[in-house]
């Protein structure tokens, strides 16, 4: 051990300790002495029989590499013993909720595993583990065979039986003393290693929370942090298992929760956001959260209200990414004295790309779709960031139409001082780079940020908020890539997947079990989605509601017999029923048949309303009514001034007068 309790029972660490003086075990309490040797650094050491309840014990690495490692860190947080139950070990160092453990020579599989097991597993720490493999790199066993790719001539197959996929575990081999020395490792191969990236020391340090000599101090999950938040749960009702108990209170810190469908995601962070106000005193004007809709805001709004004080809801600053982006603007020209644009409503923007299209095409009666297409290009553009000719070359295929459409619509706002939601985010980005005094205002402001949906929001919509979060590292990420369902908005999973190397000393914790659908559907989405490459693959969704029926497949020949088959199924007595659907336009013809089958269902406003309702099918009704019936007044009425034919409504009313 380097470190050891004194006679008043302090820790000492073996730097500051005295050849002689009495020192004690702080796992055991048992006497200890220092000692030093020939092949471990000068350490405190058990004396003859002594049986420490450590059951660690003669494993640890006590080599001058893990010493000089260790010291880097402040005494409080080396050698930190963590219990969990009756069992007591000792972290070589634990920052915040960060175990870092030194090993000169490898662990056998078994105790690498267990080590994981009892600080992630059973209390919630991140393990992380750096291995000296300098010897091997200098020998040449270990050589760079390709890009983040390294062949080992005599690879230690225990390596090969770590389980790296437990959770928050990272594995790092540190192969030289200069430089990018040290490796992430991603996967073990039959002859080598693929890594994720490369770092120096200070960045590997700063990845595990120590900065400048300076680092948080640790977070005893295992004893301090369970009285308040037991206390907190049985005030205000709150029941949560051990992964949302977990992620409630991961308040400080870069926290990305992965959360599997009906996971009860908004429940806990409704819950998180009262524990950070009722138990870390955090004041709720400091707490952010982005949501990804204005109903998503009001929902979040409303069930903190239920839960806590209505007064306590109003305070926190709960938006959407473009309210936020609307607040930056607001600030920068009120800091800086400046005018901002005018924001575009829906009508304007569309009659600009209508205008622009016609002159690029000739075309005076476009389709809808393809103004709607050029819209998607445009912001696809923007969300994703692609600011030069080439990227915007690369995504569009080389199609020079929409790069001149593109040109043309951006040279449009700015000669009118306009701009649109997608600008929004753009000038809010450019505004917190450029600007220093904004940028610390929301800084200082948003000192806690708290991200929903973040499987669909788009690149600058991260870059955005990475550049908020840079100087607290206080951001709360909840989304699961699985359900990113909006790739043509620009929506960036990615994000999620790079959110290690985004952010200092980040923590991944899982939401893992579906509340809402029963084993059989669940079993199946779980198989069904594990198939996928670019994923958290540790993660694994478990059903709550037991057995339900089995899926039945139904297999149709022609499209048209899906909807029957449908119409069929929903006059049998399910109770409530869903249709799922992949489009809009997918929808209508089912909806057609549920009006003429006169079966009962509550219309979804983007798919029904606008077009059953929309004024071009009404007029087309009418005609079709008027054709079948020259005497139907009321469609008559209705259409005669849009036939073309010289007359309207004032030529006609004076006659019938």
């Amino acid at each position: 051990m380097y470190i050891a309790l004194d006679k008043e029972q302090k820790r000492i660490s073996i730097r500051d300790a005295v050849q002689g003086d009495t020192f004690f075990c702080p796992v055991c309490l048992e006497k200890m002495f220092v000692k030093s040797g020939t092949e471990r650094a000068r350490h405190f050491s058990h004396f003859p029989n002594c049986e420490c309840n450590d059951s660690w014990n003669g494993q640890y690495d006590m080599s001058d590499w893990h010493y000089e490692w260790q010291n880097q860190f402040p005494p409080e947080s080396q050698e930190v013993v963590v219990q969990c139950d009756d069992i007591r070990h000792r972290a070589d160092v634990l920052t915040d909720r960060t175990v870092v453990e030194f090993q000169h020579s490898p662990l056998s599989s078994g105790k690498f595993n267990d080590r994981n097991v009892f600080y992630h597993g059973n209390i919630g720490y991140k393990v992380v583990w750096l291995y000296d493999m300098r010897e091997d790199y200098e020998q040449e066993l270990i050589k760079e065979s390709a890009e983040n790719q390294f062949a080992w001539s005599k690879p230690r197959s225990t390596f090969r039986k770590y389980n790296l996929r437990a959770g928050e575990i990272d594995l790092f081999f540190q192969i030289a003393d200069e430089g990018e020395c040290i490796l992430h490792i991603q996967a073990f191969t039959n002859d080598g290693f693929r890594i994720k990236r490369k770092y120096t020391k200070d960045v590997f340090l700063a990845y595990v929370g120590l900065i400048n000599g300076v680092c948080p101090p640790p977070l005893h999950l295992d004893t301090q942090i369970d009285e308040d938040f037991r206390a907190f749960s049985e005030k205000y009702n709150i029941k949560l298992n051990p992964q949302q108990q977990r992620a409630v209170q991961a308040v400080s810190g870069a926290n990305l929760m992965i959360a599997v469908p009906g996971s009860g995601k908004t429940t806990v962070m409704v819950a998180r956001m009262g524990y950070m106000i009722y138990c870390k005193r955090i004041a709720p004007e400091n707490i952010l959260a982005i949501t990804y809709t204005v109903s998503a805001t009001n929902d979040i709004k409303r069930r903190f209200a239920e839960i806590f004080e209505p007064e306590m809801a109003s305070r926190l600053n709960i938006r959407t990414i473009n309210s936020l982006c609307e607040q930056v603007i607001n600030k920068y020209v009120q800091i800086h004295q400046r005018t901002r644009f005018t924001m575009l409503k829906a009508n304007e923007q569309a009659n600009i790309i209508k205008s622009i299209y016609i002159a690029l095409t000739g075309d005076k009666f476009p389709h809808e779709a393809d103004l709607i297409a050029a819209q998607t290009v445009i912001s696809y553009i923007k969300n994703m960031m692609l600011t030069t000719a080439e990227q915007r070359a690369e995504y569009l295929n080389d199609e020079p139409f929409y790069e001149e459409f593109f040109n043309r619509y951006v040279d449009t706002l700015k000669s009118q001082k306009r701009m649109d939601f997608d600008d929004q985010l753009v000038y809010a980005r450019d505004i917190l780079m450029a600007r220093p005094k904004v940028l610390a205002w929301f800084q200082a402001q948003y000192q806690y940020i708290c991200v929903d949906e973040a499987q669909d929001t788009s690149k600058i919509q991260h870059e955005i908020i990475r550049i908020l979060a840079s100087k607290h590292n206080n951001v709360f990420m909840v989304g699961d890539e699985d359900q990113s369902i909006y790739r043509f908005r620009a929506a960036y999973p990615r994000a999620l997947l790079d959110f290690t190397d985004t952010y200092t000393n980040p923590y991944i914790l899982f939401l893992e079990t579906n509340y809402r659908s029963t084993k059989p559907i669940v079993s199946a989405a779980q198989r069904f989605i594990s198939q996928n490459i670019n994923r958290h693959s540790e993660k694994h969704m478990v059903a709550s509601r037991g057995d339900g029926k089995p899926i039945e497949r139904i297999t149709v020949r022609k499209k048209h017999q899906q909807y029957s088959t449908i119409a069929v199924i929903a006059k049998e007595d399910h109770g409530q029923m869903a249709v799922l659907y992949r489009n809009n336009g997918s929808a209508i013809p089912m909806m057609d048949l549920f009006l003429r089958e006169n079966i009962p269902f509550n219309r979804l406003k983007e798919a029904g309303e606008n077009f059953f309702t929309s004024k071009v099918v009404q007029d087309i009704v009418y005609f079709l009514r008027f054709a079948i019936d020259l005497n139907d007044s009321e469609a008559f009425n209705q259409v005669y001034y849009k036939c073309g034919y010289g007359f309207n409504k004032k030529t006609l009313i004076p006659q019938s007068s």
